[in-house]
């Protein structure tokens, strides 16, 4: 560790004031688009400035059959646009992805929700109309990774400085064994009479190398979403600026629940840290 690392002891969050190590937010169609609205969507998000390098997805399919040499490869076929911000070692800052069913945006550099999804909801404003041209919201998803690092010697690790006893998302034996663990837990909610909610929660206590070095973390990985048009759920079905209103006001929900489950997770005094309470 560094001399700055040898300072601390005990779980520190990954960065100050926060333990976030990245942030998915999806938007996934219920209908893949043609190949010409994958080009307009291409063409309006242009060279933005906080997303300066590009690259095209594709996918190669090969033809199988009678009189057909052994792997016939077909012309490679644009599945999406990729577009985001490389730090100089190599670690993605922000990411863009426009596939033929889903929109999504990732991001590394998280400061405050208010700043992450101004920024996401300005690509969902611009081009969730050209897929809603073609079919219906099928989810909405929000991925959080937190993430909790260990100092200090190696024999002394002790999981309760962050983790609750009593948390419904953990398993009271992880309390009493000083192995590595993983906990994985998942339920579904009536959010509202259109929509379907999972709450998915993956803990670990795991091991992991960073620039040639092995250190003991605590992960903690959110995965919330809403599934729409499910069989016994009303139907969801709006367009233009409804929908984009509900798109918006599904994933402050998602956000508020995030940290009322990292919450529950968290003790209290590692909740101040990272400022949910």
């Amino acid at each position: 560790m560094s001399s700055n690392g040898d300072q601390k002891k005990g779980f520190e969050p990954l960065h100050k004031g926060h333990a976030i190590e990245q942030v998915i937010i999806s938007v996934v169609m219920d209908s893949e688009i043609p190949e010409g609205t994958l080009t307009e969507i291409k063409q309006t998000i242009g060279t933005p400035e906080e997303l300066p390098a590009y690259a095209e997805l594709a996918a190669v399919s090969f033809a199988v059959g009678p009189g057909l040499p052994a792997s016939a490869a077909l012309a490679p076929s644009t599945t999406g646009h990729l577009f985001r911000k490389v730090r100089p070692d190599g670690i993605t800052e922000n990411e863009l992805k426009a596939h033929r069913n889903t929109l999504s945006f990732r991001t590394t550099l998280y400061t405050r929700w208010n700043v992450l999804w101004s920024l996401a909801k300005t690509y969902i404003e611009k081009l969730l109309p050209y897929y809603a041209r073609h079919g219906r919201v099928a989810q909405l998803s929000l991925n959080y990774i937190d993430k909790f690092i260990w100092y200090g010697a190696k024999d002394q690790y002790d999981i309760t400085q962050v983790l609750r006893r009593d948390s419904p998302y953990l398993a009271g034996h992880i309390f009493e064994t000083k192995d590595l663990w993983h906990i994985h837990t998942g339920r579904f909610m009536l959010a509202d009479d259109a929509t379907k909610r999972l709450i998915n929660v993956n803990s670990d206590y795991l091991d992991e190398r960073r620039q040639g070095e092995t250190r003991r973390t605590i992960s903690i990985r959110t995965a919330l979403i809403d599934s729409f048009n499910q069989a016994g759920f009303n139907e969801f079905n709006l367009v233009n600026q409804q929908l984009i209103d509900s798109v918006d006001k599904h994933f402050q929900e998602l956000h508020e629940l995030d940290k009322v489950i990292l919450k529950s997770i968290l003790t209290a005094d590692t909740a101040r840290r990272i400022a949910l309470s």
